[in-house]
């Protein structure tokens, strides 16, 4: 018993090192099949609790811009405007009065001095929007407006870019001169009396359809 019993002592480390030896390797083993250290066995990719179906990822949108404004553009994209509003300065009220009016049904205008960034030129700022940043120019025209110089350079330009031009007669007014009817003279008029606000919003009905 006593000779048994040394035996069985001599070979127990030898046992318990192989032991180690085998556990190490496994180990090393398993971590190079996973070397991430994920136990894909406890997830299913792309699918929801306990293997349920897929669960639907949140989609990302832009919100929509406000009623009677113009979203972001994006790049490459041009912010152009529905309409550029020309006028003379005594017509300001009635210009905005028509502006707010066509902005409440989801028409975007242009108009100065309100959209001139500070420290723009107006004659750089004006020059741009009606080259490449508006589809049709409003003119209000009256007295006012045809003995201002601003007014017919706005025209020249809108002409000299082919842009749809839209007269809208104040006051009863039509053109008085040659230059005038050039430029008015085969668009359709509209009318507004005065500074009526049922006139300008009926006018801002009928561009906005």
């Amino acid at each position: 018993m006593i000779e048994e019993a040394g035996w069985v002592s001599d070979f127990f480390p030898v046992l318990l090192g192989t032991a180690a030896v085998v556990i190490l390797v496994f180990i090393v083993l398993r971590v190079r099949s996973n070397p991430s250290g994920t136990n894909h066995g406890d997830q299913q990719i792309g699918a929801g609790p306990s293997g349920s179906e897929p669960q639907p990822q949140p989609v990302e949108t832009r919100p929509s811009a406000p009623r009677g404004s113009q979203a972001t553009p994006q790049a490459g994209e041009v912010d152009k405007r529905d309409f550029f509003i020309s006028h003379a300065v005594v017509e300001a009220d009635t210009a905005m009065a028509l502006v707010e009016a066509l902005e409440s049904k989801g028409k975007s205008c242009w108009i100065a001095p309100r959209d001139i960034a500070g420290g723009e030129r107006y004659a750089d700022a004006i020059a741009e929007n009606l080259a490449h940043r508006t589809h049709a120019v409003i003119v209000l025209y009256s007295p006012a407006a045809e003995a201002s110089d601003a007014v017919f350079s706005e025209l020249d330009l809108a002409k000299k870019y082919n842009q749809k031009i839209i007269p809208i007669m104040l006051f009863g007014h039509s053109p008085q001169t040659k230059g005038a009817s050039y430029y008015l003279g085969t668009s359709q008029w509209l009318r507004v009396d005065g500074h009526d606000p049922d006139a300008i919003q009926t006018v801002a009905d009928q561009l906005a359809r």
